[in-house]
């Protein structure tokens, strides 16, 4: 391959990487902007603040701290900030007075959202202690060290923290099951090989729904039982949702992946959610998560691969900001860090934009529902598209001509019956082996057909065609391709490279 083709191959990955990471820096600044303390902070604290810790065991930890009010704000309406407490239950005390508390000791959820307590005047002098007891389930921490400040600006603070770590997660829960929708709507209109792609997009959409459910705050779950379900379910979601997402991707370039690499796809997180659920035992649960993670990180790995290798340029934004978000927040909980965990933006986009494309997909459907109807564009007896929809076809990507060898001979010896048997099944292997939706079967006349594709694996795509052809029909077929700008030039030069082709194999060179 030539150094600018190569460069032409990797510099729409390289520009799509660029807008990722820097839509991921832009996003972690100004959540580290909202979470930054401004005020009253509070200090000497009898533990590390900021900190998160898993547990063996539901328990709770005493936390201590000392702030220091001057004259002029003890006359205001003040309040504590807590930007993120990863905590069940949360409990204030004051110079050892109770003020408030919230969740519930054993199912509350409340880190999703950033916690405002008013602290009463009567309560605080110059010099105060604070004391905080945290209750937690699987583990416990508190992000980023609480703060004092104006009660009105504590309140604007934690509704726009609240709105994008645990309002957006709502608005993405409601963006999926719009997706949902579509898909299922759109369903009826699509030929197989789509209806394959958008049934694993709706597994994963479907999983990407439940794997937000613990992102969402909560006071309560009303049990712990019920507390544990969405947590593992939380961890394991992701793990299907990829799994769908590959395989979904895999169907659009054909390829059938291998027995045994299909078995470990489909079994490794069914053997991972089994014990994930069997076991009470959080000590269990929390070391299996590590794993889930780990496994479900590669996962993401390989659909990048996948999507790289075969070029699929429309989909390299959604899975590469994914990546990226991935990569963070496995850094985070495998560290068992208190930041921010950004992989539910990478979700979220990713549900978003496969809802963009399919609505794109459904309209490029419709129109050309439309262009059938109104123009006679399909060849009667092949149900492959005729010469007049080459009209329609932005001159883009590969053209393909592809001539039956010796079916001259077979139309004479068998007659014309046959022969057309033959071609109407010829027809019917080439449409299962490309893209619908995306490449152009076009029967040209006669025993000779082309292809319009984008596909950039063109002779992994011809030898599953060919091999295919002599196997069920014992006909081989000669193939030349060429870059299509121009339907006329394009066909000179792919009619050039199949012609060489028949003579290689007439004389029996190939």
């Amino acid at each position: 391959m030539k150094i600018k083709e190569k460069f032409s191959l990797v510099l729409p990955l390289f520009i799509v990487l660029l807008i990722c990471i820097s839509i991921f820096a832009i996003l972690d600044f100004f959540m580290h902007l909202l979470n930054k303390p401004r005020g009253i902070l509070i200090s000497n604290w009898n533990h590390t603040i900021p900190f998160y810790e898993r547990i063996d065991n539901p328990g709770k930890l005493e936390l201590a701290g000392h702030f220091r009010i001057d004259e002029n704000n003890l006359k205001k309406d003040l309040a504590i900030v807590f930007q993120k407490a990863i905590v069940n239950r949360l409990e204030i005390y004051v110079n050892d007075k109770f003020i408030n508390a919230f969740g519930d000791a054993k199912s509350g959820n409340l880190w999703p959202s950033a916690i405002v307590q008013e602290l009463p005047k009567e309560v605080l002098k110059e010099e105060n202690t604070l004391k905080l007891v945290i209750y937690g389930t699987v583990g416990y921490g508190i992000s980023y060290n609480p703060y004092i400040t104006e009660a009105n600006i504590a309140r604007k603070t934690a509704y726009w923290i609240t709105l994008l770590r645990n309002n957006i997660a709502l608005i993405a829960m409601g963006s999926a099951m719009i997706i949902v929708y579509i898909l299922l709507f759109s369903y009826s209109l699509l030929d197989f090989a789509d209806k394959k792609l958008y049934l694993n997009i709706g597994y994963s959409i479907f999983f990407t729904i439940l794997s937000l459910i613990q992102f969402i705050y909560r006071e309560t779950s009303g049990s712990q039982f019920m507390y544990l379900i969405l947590e593992k379910l939380s961890t394991i979601s992701p793990l299907f949702g990829i799994t769908f997402i590959y395989f979904g991707l895999n169907s659009l370039v054909k390829r059938e992946i291998k027995l045994f690499w299909k078995n470990v796809l489909i079994f490794t997180p069914i053997l991972l959610t089994i014990p994930i659920f069997s076991f009470n035992r959080i000590s269990m649960y929390n070391n299996l998560v590590s794993l889930v993670e780990l496994y479900s990180f590669l996962m993401v790995f390989l659909t990048l691969f996948l999507i790289v290798r075969y070029q699929m340029k429309e989909y390299y934004f959604p899975i590469l900001f994914l990546t990226t978000t991935a990569l963070q927040t496995l850094y985070v909980l495998v560290n068992q860090l208190p930041g921010e965990l950004m992989i539910v933006y990478g979700r979220i986009v990713f549900s978003i934009y496969i809802g963009t494309l399919t609505i794109k997909k459904f309209k490029n459907i419709s129109e050309i529902k439309r262009i059938l109807e109104q123009e006679n564009l399909i060849d009667k007896l092949t149900g492959a598209y005729n010469r007049k929809i080459i009209e329609y076809i932005k001159p883009e990507g590969i053209l393909v001509i592809l001539d039956l060898d010796n079916f001259k001979e077979v139309n004479d010896i068998y007659g014309h019956i046959h022969g057309d048997k033959i071609l109407k099944r010829f027809a019917d292997i080439v449409k299962q082996n490309i893209r619908s939706g995306e490449d152009y079967f076009i029967r040209l006349g006669g025993d000779e057909f082309c292809i319009i594709t984008k596909s950039v694996d063109i002779k992994g795509m011809m030898e599953r065609i060919y091999n295919a052809s002599r196997n069920e029909l014992g006909l081989g077929f000669s193939y030349g391709f060429a870059a299509f700008t121009n339907f006329d030039e394009a066909y000179a030069q792919a009619d050039k490279v199949m012609y060489e082709m028949k003579e290689r194999r007439r004389r029996g060179k190939l």
